[in-house]
């Protein structure tokens, strides 16, 4: 609710919750990529944790949730063969 009032108040474009969360992935699968440093998101629900840990397997960098429901989240790095 506060979210599409703010959009409303600032004409803001419409952006769901899970787009954001996709493209914070794919910024730190290119910043892992570019200096092997691993990259911390910001906590998600399992559905979009599942996405963002294919995303990262399809650019073969490893992936592992880390603590607890609220707050767990995806860490992406580079794994050994990398």
């Amino acid at each position: 609710q506060i979210q599409n009032a703010l959009k409303d108040v600032f004409n803001l474009p419409s952006l769901d919750v899970e787009e954001i969360a996709m493209r914070e992935a794919e910024e730190a699968v290119y910043q892992v990529l570019l200096d092997s440093r691993a990259i911390e998101l910001t906590p998600q629900t399992s559905y979009i944790r599942r996405m963002q840990h294919q995303l990262a397997e399809r650019y073969r960098l490893q992936s592992r949730s880390t603590g607890l429901e609220p707050n767990r989240r995806v860490r992406i790095f580079k794994g050994p063969d990398v």
